[in-house]
């Protein structure tokens, strides 16, 4: 899959086009079961988790593969 993830992407179509990443949201306590917050995009659970958006992104990507 050529799609990439970035800060506008909602967390539901990582789950979707990524399960591979099920495991790190989870640990970042992002993504319930029916969580409203599936629709937030990668930007907005950063800062509702106060996490730093660069190392999220760098670590999902590390963990796509890429």
């Amino acid at each position: 899959m050529t799609e990439d993830i970035n800060t506008s992407t909602k967390l539901k179509e990582v789950l979707k086009n990524f399960p591979e990443l099920t495991d790190y949201l989870l640990e970042m306590g992002l993504c319930g079961c029916g969580d409203e917050s599936l629709d937030w995009t990668i930007s907005r659970a950063a800062d509702e988790k106060g996490l730093d958006i660069n190392i999220m992104l760098d670590e999902l990507r590390k963990r796509m593969g890429g």
